[in-house]
């Protein structure tokens, strides 16, 4: 759940409970309808001051934690040091598959005897 969707939740959970209540207690319709609408109206402002409350919190909250050096993830996000950290880990996998596959290639031997294939060794494959 996200906070934009708290005041809405508080709004229809009050209003549920308001027009329960009213309806139990045998209100005529149109001061059931008066009371759920004032209802649902002090608790959507009700529910968006806390929604407020809630973000001024998880500000502050950040910003202590950028001043100790503290590194904050949301879901889904990358700091900038964990991409540049990313970056750097797969340039450096890159170079040394790169050099792997040169020392492979050369067998410790060099290139000597990689290329001396004689007429021999094509002999009965007819033209091509």
């Amino acid at each position: 759940m996200t906070r934009k969707e708290l005041p809405v939740l508080i709004m229809l959970l009050a209003g549920a409970i308001a027009s329960i209540m009213t309806a139990v207690m045998h209100y005529e319709i149109q001061s059931l309808l008066f009371i759920v609408f004032i209802t649902l109206v002090i608790f959507y402002f009700l529910g968006t001051i806390l929604k407020i409350v809630l973000d001024r919190i998880e500000e502050q909250n950040t910003k202590l934690a950028l001043d100790e050096g503290e590194v904050i993830e949301k879901e889904g996000q990358h700091t900038v040091e964990e991409v540049d950290a990313g970056e750097n880990t797969a340039a450096a996998a890159a170079t040394q598959d790169q050099e792997g596959a040169a020392l492979e290639f050369q067998g410790g031997e060099g290139t000597e005897g990689l290329f001396e294939n004689t007429e021999d060794d094509f002999e009965g494959q007819g033209d091509l």
